[in-house]
Formats: structure tokens, sequence, C-alpha cells
């Protein structure tokens, strides 16, 4: 298929569109490696629930390093995050952790938001048209873009940065993004979506190249999440840290 620019309304339509959904369900799967002194590869399947009107969010993910399967969840519920882990227990003596969302709640919300970084990098890169498909039957418009390192650093900054959170611009550096959509013709929402990523990151005094790439299918379908009964036993972060510390 020729590849030709698309026209600015594709992408506002798709920004559009994925602004306005109120459930949806993303299923896939994401490939970090790190290389730096060691090279290490961490596969990870998750799946995704997000109901935005209940502002209420469970991510079901295994994780794979050197052939041992993890399985965790994390639940926002209630402006609370909730995580489980086995790994917790050797740690906390508890699979069950819960920790205050110390930003707005809607922040963390939309930090944990899948649609909520893919609009923005839509709207934030220039995408190319590159042909039509069919997805489950369903006709599709292919995009396909590379986001400015410097701006895609300010855009996961302003999406997923702030108090309490992991991402910190200073020792995070961009080199390369690239991302394809799918988008479905009929009602502008995304079907599909997978990226790669490249990226400078300063782990414990050195500096590592950090390798991500990913394989997203979205469901718009209602979605409601509840917390396990077990969620009820979760140890505060801060308690579970100080019990540590002192025992």
């Amino acid at each position: 298929a020729m590849t030709s620019t698309v026209s600015p309304g594709t992408s506002e339509q798709a920004v559009k569109a994925m602004r306005s959904v109120e459930d949806y369900r993303v299923e896939g799967s994401e490939t970090r490696t790190v290389i730096g002194p060691q090279r290490r590869t961490v596969e990870i399947n998750q799946r995704i629930d997000v109901n935005r009107e209940t502002q209420r969010l469970h991510i079901a993910a295994n994780q794979t390093v050197l052939g041992q399967t993890v399985a965790a969840d994390t639940y926002l519920v209630n402006e609370t995050v909730y995580q489980r882990s086995p790994g917790f227990v050797q740690q906390f003596a508890t699979e069950w952790i819960e920790v205050d969302t110390e930003r707005n709640v809607t922040q963390a919300f939309r930090g944990a938001d899948p649609l909520v970084r893919q609009a923005r990098i839509l709207e934030t890169a220039s995408f190319e048209a590159n042909g039509t498909e069919t997805i489950d039957g369903r006709d599709v418009r292919r995009i396909e873009g590379e986001v400015d390192p410097e701006q895609l650093e300010d855009l996961l900054a302003e999406v997923i940065g702030g108090p309490g959170s992991q991402f910190n611009e200073s020792t995070y550096s961009v080199t390369s993004a690239t991302y394809t959509f799918w988008i479905a013709t009929d009602t502008n929402r995304p079907l599909r979506a997978t990226g790669d990523l490249e990226s400078q990151v300063a782990a414990q005094g050195q500096q590592v190249t950090l390798r991500q790439s990913f394989d997203f299918e979205y469901e718009y379908a209602s979605v409601s999440i509840d917390l396990p009964e077990a969620a009820s036993s979760a140890v505060p972060l801060s308690e579970a840290l100080n019990d540590t510390n002192t025992g």
C-alpha cells in the first residue's frame, strides 16, 4: 500500500474516540530487556480492565524472568492501590499490600490508563497511513509514526510522573520510539497497538540501555472491577516497610 501522511482528522478522530471510552479491556504482551554489565529480559503478559466512570482498574500480569513466572495483581479501587505478589511474602510476610495514592486519585488513575498514554502519543507524533486491514472481520486503518524522544519524555513525565511515581526524567532518556495503531474505521477506536522504545536509564549509578516492545489488543465492553476478599487483609506499605526495618 502506498504510504501517505494521515490527514490530521484521522488522529484527531481517534483521540476524540479514545477519550469518550468508558470501559475497556487491554490484553497483550510486553518484553523489556535491560542491557548493562549483564543482559536481562523480562516477558510480561498482562490483562488490564479499566472502568473510567468508577475510576477502578485491575492489572493481572504474569512476569517471566529466567524461566520463572510470577503472577501479580494490581487494583486501583477507592483511591487506594492494592498489590498482590508472592514476592511480597518473603519481604513483608503477606501477599497483599496497599498504598494510598499520594497523588490525586485522578492523576494516579490516568497514569495507569493505557488509552490516556496512547491518545497523548497520537496527539504528539505525526503518523502516516499504511494501508487498510481487517481485525476479527472489522476494517481498520493502519497508521505508523515515530515520536520525538524529548516530547515522549515530557509526555511520560506528565502522564505518569509526579509524587509517588517511579518515573523520573533526570534518570530516564528516550533514544527512539516508534508506534503502530490499527484504528477501526467504524468507531475510530484502536483495536491494536504496537510499539518499540529504546531508552538510557541511570540505575544504581550505572547507565544501562532499556529496550521495550509491546503488542496490545483492545476490547470495548462493560467492565466491573471488584476487590477480592483476600485484599481486605492487605498491609499498608508504610507499615510493612517499618516492620522489615525494625524486624
